[in-house]
Formats: structure tokens, C-alpha cells, sequence
């Protein structure tokens, strides 16, 4: 078996964050980069903000957020690339992330690729053709699977809390039972999780994301007297910046919530670091690849038995994060699969969700197929 072509098809999709969600998400993505911030990651100037200092900076750009409301780059339509990966027998694989270099895969069996990291993110389409060649689910490829069920969470921005309240009703119809939430200055966390109370069932666990924009030891602390009338507080995600060790450790002895870093490697203390520190009682793993995910899950279990997730973005790599989890023991926080965000999911038979969990695809490959129909639809000439 051997790749003969990458075929990339590029797509228009109506509401690919779901109408008023857009709005909402491209709004903040503008308000960060307008006073400095270099995108959704660990250098946010947001760290050494106060809330009234941060508060005030938006103000200063609030005509230039007005203006760019009503520019043409607020759609209402997305674009996504999906990739068919074509081979010799008929096969195809599947992804929705780029190959970083096309000619290397060209003339040469996805077997030789199995386990290689710097194929990037283009490795699921690598173990959809592997797992369709031999007739088994990807997981298989990448290690023994030890869960055939995974705990999965939707996930929601920093939204207002009339927004939060219409994803949150919309997690649990899909029949989510996590909840993953972001916590930012600009809106008032407990009116978020006012709201949310209202729709959510017993047992349906929320963990606030803050990423480090708490900053200090003693404001988590504070905040957290005020979370106890909200049961359904699950987690703390990097309240503070993940290079505070003694902070952390602070943290984990003075409060009841699980405390999870996120991707220690960027700006932080880094994996071995935090386990060896006590630094938490969770982890995010970056889906950087199979191998990587494998290792530092490893090192979590053997360090501290530690428990960890993956996120999977996109379209398919949601997809391929659920496989990767079914094959690590310690992989047991839910999963954030940001698939389910889209209206237009644009696979035919997507997993269902049940009291939170979803099952492992038992299909070939990802177990996955796209809907041809809908690619049809949305394709761009």
C-alpha cells in the first residue's frame, strides 16, 4: 500500500460556531489582539492585569470592537480544509489537518510513519489508512485499548452569561455530563455559573478555566469561598501562571478543588517539574502526536498517578484524540471535543453521547466517515 495522492478540499460552512457563539468568539479574539495579546496562549498580558486595569483597556478600544463588528471579516459562514488521503489499493484516509510537507508522504506506505511525531497533527489520517488496511479501529495501531468508553466535556469561551446559558442547554441535550468554561475579567464568573445551575442535572461537573488570569495565590483562594454554593464546581484549570510552583502547592493544600495545569511546557515549570512538586492533580496533555500524548501520560501515572486528558480540536482530530484516550490508563478527565461546537459536523455517523460518555468508533481507521452530501454542499470550487 502506498500514499499516491493528499487531495485537499476547502470548505464554506454557515455558522461554524453556531450564529450568536461567533460573534461573541471573534469579539474576544479582537479585544486580546487589540491591546497586545498574542492569541489564546500562555503570554497574555492578561497575567499582569489587574480585572479594572484589564476592564479599562477594553474601554479604550471599544469603538475600534464596534468597528470591527461591522467589517466584513464577522461572517457568517467559516472555512475548513479537509484532506483525502488516496493510496494505491483504494483506500482513503481522512483529516482536517495539513501534511507539513506533502512530497514525504508520496510513494510511501503509512506504515512507515507508525509512532513518528513529526508528521504533526496529519498523523490521523496516517492511522485512518492503517487502521482500514487492516481492518481494525486506529487505537489499535497506537497501543492495547484499555477503555472502550471515554468521558468527554464540552467546552465554552469566556461567553456572557446569556450565551453560556444557550451552549450549557445545548451540552446537555447533546447529553454531555462535563463542562469546561472559561473564566475572564470581563464577565463575572459566579453570574456564569448562576446561570448554568439553572439547566444543568445533578452530577454535571463544570471546571473553570482561567489561564492564569487569577495571577495570585490568594484571589483563587477568595474566589473559591464564593464557588460553594455552586455544587457543580468540579476543577480549577491554570489558575495562576503554571511557573508559580510554590503557588500551586499553596493551592492544592488550602482548597477542595482538583487543580489541573495545562501543557506545563509552555511557560511553566514543565511535566517532570510539576509532578515532582506536586503541583496539581490533573493534567492537559498536548495533542502534539501519538507518541508525545503516550510518554508524559506515562510519566503523569508512574510520577503521581496522575490523571490527564487530551483535547481534540477540529473536525477530525476530535476524532482521533478519543482513540488516542482509549489506549492510555491514566487518560480518565474528560475530554474537551470541540466537534460538537458546529452545527455542520459534516460526518455522517459522529459518536453519541450518553451520560457523558461517548463509545470508541469500532469501524476501521477513525471509524468515521464524512458526509459526501454535505461536502458537496459546502465545497469550494
Amino acid at each position: 500500500m502506498k500514499i499516491t495522492e493528499i487531495e485537499a478540499i476547502t470548505l464554506k460552512l454557515p455558522g461554524i460556531r453556531r450564529g450568536h457563539s461567533q460573534r461573541t468568539y471573534e469579539h474576544l479574539m479582537r479585544a486580546w489582539e487589540l491591546f497586545g495579546a498574542v492569541g489564546e496562549g500562555h503570554t497574555y498580558r492578561q497575567w499582569t492585569m489587574s480585572d479594572a486595569g484589564y476592564q479599562d483597556t477594553l474601554a479604550l478600544h471599544q469603538a475600534q470592537y464596534e468597528a470591527f463588528l461591522r467589517e466584513d471579516s464577522i461572517r457568517d459562514a467559516g472555512y475548513t480544509t479537509v484532506y483525502r488521503v488516496h493510496t494505491d489499493d483504494g483506500l482513503i484516509g481522512l483529516s482536517d489537518s495539513p501534511p507539513n510537507d506533502p512530497e514525504r508522504f508520496l510513494g510511501h506506505s503509512p506504515f512507515e510513519f507508525i509512532g513518528d511525531d513529526s508528521v504533526g497533527a496529519f498523523q490521523m489520517a496516517l492511522y485512518d489508512l492503517m487502521g482500514k488496511a487492516t481492518g481494525q479501529p486506529a487505537a489499535t495501531l497506537i497501543g492495547p485499548i484499555v477503555r472502550g468508553k471515554i468521558l468527554v466535556s464540552y467546552w465554552s469561551h469566556c461567553f456572557p452569561p446569556e450565551v453560556l446559558l444557550s451552549e450549557t442547554k445545548r451540552a446537555v441535550e447533546l447529553g454531555f455530563m462535563d463542562h469546561k468554561i472559561k473564566r475572564r475579567p470581563h464577565y463575572n464568573i459566579l453570574d456564569q455559573l448562576e446561570v448554568m445551575s439553572e439547566v444543568i442535572p445533578e452530577g454535571y461537573r463544570i471546571t473553570i478555566d482561567s489561564n492564569a488570569t487569577l495571577r495570585i495565590p490568594d484571589r483563587v483562594i477568595a474566589l473559591a469561598g464564593e464557588l460553594d454554593r455552586f455544587p457543580n464546581v468540579y476543577a480549577l484549570e491554570e489558575p495562576i501562571p503554571q511557573d508559580n510552583i510554590a503557588g500551586y502547592r499553596r493551592l492544592r493544600a488550602k482548597l477542595p478543588y482538583p487543580i489541573i495545569v495545562d501543557r506545563p511546557e509552555l511557560g511553566g515549570a514543565g511535566y517532570f517539574q510539576a509532578i515532582v512538586n506536586d503541583m496539581c492533580d490533573g493534567m492537559k496533555i498536548g495533542m502534539y502526536g501519538v507518541e508525545h500524548c503516550r510518554r508524559l501520560s506515562a510519566l503523569a501515572e508512574e510520577g503521581g498517578h496522575i490523571p490527564v486528558y487530551m483535547e481534540g480540536g477540529g473536525l477530525l482530530g476530535s476524532i482521533f484524540s478519543v482513540h488516542v484516550a482509549a489506549t492510555i490508563r491514566n487518560a480518565t478527565l474528560a475530554h474537551p471535543l470541540s466537534v460538537y461546537l458546529n452545527d455542520n459536523h459534516l460526518i455522517s455517523n459522529l459518536m453519541k453521547i450518553k451520560d457523558g460518555y461517548v463509545d470508541l468508533p469500532q469501524g476501521p481507521g477513525l471509524g468515521v466517515e464524512l458526509d459526501e452530501d454535505a461536502i458537496e454542499e459546502y465545497r469550494v470550487e
